[in-house]
């Protein structure tokens, strides 16, 4: 029988609230979702799970493996994400500012994507990132921003190619803006270079959910 440590608990718990809010959606909705994954009439009751959200009781390691489960099968490798963040904060061990939001990510004049940086919610020393293109191709990038000193980076993964992404980032106090670099090898709209690396600015234009 696999355990579950409180670190790996709480990342189990973040990444199911995360994806409640994401779809705008009730425990209720999560329930009947991973019964249906399970294949089971009911193989955790609503109110054991209701108790694994709200983290004050401790629930046995069966319970939690049946949310575990769940998790791991998201499309967008939610629980991956949780243990990056972990793991370059330990790294790095630089507390973040907060910075959280939706921002406009352009090389030149040019938007290229958003980016929607927001705390986990059962941590606030690292970042959980989004990334949307805006242009040509679809895809969608997910990972983490830790601080690393006077700047900030972001390594993130296409969802659907599983190829890189990274940002490196500093803040513009002047203008409250950031600017930086973005290397990225997946997929090209056209042209034959193995990867890309622009010169980025970001414009906050909106609050993450």
């Amino acid at each position: 029988m696999a355990t579950y440590d409180n670190s790996e608990r709480a990342r189990i718990r973040a990444v199911l609230i995360a994806y409640m809010k994401e779809n705008r959606s009730g425990v209720p909705w999560l329930h009947k979702l991973i019964c249906a994954a399970e294949r089971n009439l009911e193989p955790i009751s609503l109110k054991t799970l209701q108790r694994v959200l709200v983290g004050k009781t401790r629930v046995n390691d069966d319970d939690v493996g049946v949310c575990a489960r769940f998790a791991t099968r998201l499309p967008n490798q939610r629980m991956e994400t949780h243990r990056l963040a972990d793991a370059l904060y330990s790294f790095y061990g630089r507390d973040p500012d907060f910075i959280g939001g939706v921002y406009r990510v352009s090389t030149g004049e040019a938007a290229i994507s958003e980016l929607t940086i927001q705390f986990p919610p059962n941590s606030r020393q690292s970042y959980i990132v989004t990334e949307r293109a805006t242009g040509p191709l679809a895809r969608v990038h997910d990972g983490s921003l830790v601080f690393t000193g006077s700047a900030m980076l972001a390594i993130l993964k296409d969802r659907l190619m599983r190829t890189a992404r990274v940002h490196m980032l500093h803040l513009n106090h002047d203008k409250m803006t950031f600017y930086g670099l973005v290397y990225d090898n997946g997929p090209l709209a056209s042209g034959g270079m193995p990867y890309q690396l622009f010169q980025t600015t970001l414009e906050r234009i909106g609050n993450a959910e």
